[in-house]
């Protein structure tokens, strides 16, 4: 997922370079993006880092439970669907403001499903006393 974002970030800079975006839109643009970045990062780094001392980080019973080809599918959508609606907006198929309708819509989709895996497998443990 981190390099679906990286790449669309790119993208929307590149795009920003040739001509694709004013400044102002690029920076509406990457706005859109950043947030749930932010957040599912920040989510993986705290865990990794409150995890260090788990010799098998992999094994962790909450990884286990995670399908990992279902986050496959569904990152490379988000990243494909992000990426078709940027190329939309730059070839004229529709206004920038129709981009950030559907850019809001696809990750606040997106969203939803990471808060849940961020749920299910950052969730801590209750101890029975």
């Amino acid at each position: 997922m981190l390099g679906f974002k990286l790449l669309v970030i790119a993208f929307i800079l590149y795009h920003s370079a040739t001509g694709g975006f004013s400044p102002k839109q690029t920076t509406a643009a990457i706005t859109l993006v950043l947030p749930l970045f932010a957040i599912y990062t920040s989510a993986m780094f705290k865990d990794r880092i409150g995890r260090h001392h788990i010799g098998d980080y992999e094994a962790h019973s909450a990884i286990k439970k995670f399908d990992a080809r279902l986050y496959l599918f569904l990152t490379t959508l988000y990243g494909i669907a992000i990426i078709a609606v940027i190329w939309a907006k730059v070839r004229g198929s529709f206004s920038f403001e129709g981009m950030q309708t559907y850019v809001a819509t696809i990750e606040t989709g997106f969203g939803v499903y990471i808060g849940s895996i961020i749920s299910s497998l950052f969730k801590k443990e209750e101890v029975d006393n």
